[in-house]
């Protein structure tokens, strides 16, 4: 796939979930006012942002969830909160495949290879349900072409203490007039063999 391509895909994607580019105004139901979009820096070691997601974290793979971290948190951050999530044409939304929140301001990253719980005993976090109704991370299962995902970071004002099995739209739902800014790591991902063992 060509970079134009990719570019375009990646335009229609943030398009179609109603996200600007970076610089471009906030969506006003979730943002505060004067407050721009993307400013923070999500990462990770494992994945290369614009790129084929590794098969890893695919159903075509092992499917666990890769190791995020993040950098620039606004000023006044209590709490994070992540949506992981690829544009499908024939839906009106898109399909969720990860979903965490309470996350501790003070915490860098997620490692990988989270368990599929709600509630890991060694983590303050809680994982909220994916598109499949159950809670943890399900990678993509592309078929044919190469499609589009986005993983996207929330810094919130506030700790909600929101109560297990959340999905992202009543996660969306609780961090109204809570976002400070947010940050997105953009990924691509394609049909592939599974691993042989």
């Amino acid at each position: 796939m060509s970079i134009a391509t990719i570019t375009q895909t990646r335009r229609e994607f943030l398009r179609l979930v109603g996200v600007g580019t970076v610089g471009a105004a906030a969506p006003m139901s979730l943002l505060a006012d004067d407050v721009r979009a993307n400013t923070i820096r999500l990462s990770s070691d494992h994945i290369t942002a614009d790129a084929l997601l590794p098969i890893d974290n695919t159903q075509h793979g092992i499917d666990v969830s890769p190791p995020l971290r993040w950098e620039n948190l606004p000023a006044g951050t209590r709490e994070l909160a992540l949506i992981f999530e690829g544009a499908v044409t024939d839906q009106p939304r898109p399909f969720v495949h990860w979903v965490v929140y309470n996350i501790p301001a003070e915490l860098p990253g997620l490692a990988a290879a989270m368990p599929m719980e709600a509630r890991l005993h060694d983590q303050a976090f809680t994982q909220g349900l994916t598109g499949w109704k159950e809670p943890g991370y399900r990678g993509p299962y592309p078929r044919g072409e190469s499609q589009t995902f986005r993983f996207r970071l929330y810094a919130l004002d506030k700790k909600l203490n929101l109560p297990p099995g959340l999905d992202s739209q009543a996660l969306l739902k609780a961090m109204r007039g809570h976002v400070l800014d947010t940050g997105e790591l953009i990924v691509h991902a394609q049909q592939r063999g599974r691993r042989s063992g």
